[in-house]
């Protein structure tokens, strides 16, 4: 399957099952949609030859230009050598 990606063609999109599409200008941003008709961003590359995926917003309400621009920060981020979605880290108790 295709996708034309453009906001109007990814709102009507309709699936049959799960799919999961690499944007063909941004490294590492995933279209994903299901057949509940859900559709989200994701980020998925490797760092330190470990494989980050990580989900950046349901569509529409994240916009494939905020997934664009969520997507180019992370990749900036892997340039400089640092991990694009630290994990938080809970302070231990004193």
């Amino acid at each position: 399957m295709n996708i034309i990606w453009k906001h109007r063609n990814l709102v009507g999109l309709t699936v049959d099952k799960e799919i999961e599409k690499s944007h063909p200008t941004v490294d590492g941003l995933k279209f994903r949609a299901f057949p509940s008709g859900r559709k989200s961003w994701l980020f998925a590359r490797t760092f330190n030859g470990e494989r980050i995926k990580e989900t950046l917003g349901r569509f529409p309400a994240v916009s494939m230009v905020e997934a664009e621009q969520m997507a180019h920060e992370a990749n900036d981020a892997l340039e400089r050598g640092e991990d694009p979605f630290p994990k938080a880290v809970k302070a231990e108790p004193e």
